[in-house]
């Protein structure tokens, strides 16, 4: 499934990859500057984080089905997936819009 979300004006979740029967995510992130960065996702990392792994659930559903619910929405499971990730985006891609 690909689809873009509009993140900021410095990048976005352009793609994301789901699989029917694995558990893990993967979200390709552009930057305005040009660079791609492919971010894996696998709850097998959230180390006793039940809250986090049933919001991961939540985002990684949504993703699989295209689905929206009245107050969740893609834009929303992208944000959520890929904040982790802005503080090495934002390092190794600055914003290059002023």
């Amino acid at each position: 499934m690909s689809e873009t979300v509009d993140k900021s004006p410095h990048w976005d979740v352009a793609l994301w990859e789901t699989h029917e029967t694995e558990d893990d995510c993967t979200l390709v992130i552009r930057t305005d500057n040009g660079r791609a960065f492919y971010c894996q996702i696998s709850p097998s990392r959230f180390h006793q984080s039940p809250a986090i792994k049933d919001q991961y659930f939540r985002c990684l559903n949504l993703l699989r089905s295209g689905d929206e619910e009245d107050d969740f929405y893609m834009e929303d499971a992208c944000d959520w997936l890929s904040k982790p990730f802005e503080p090495l985006i934002t390092r190794l891609a600055p914003c290059t819009l002023k």
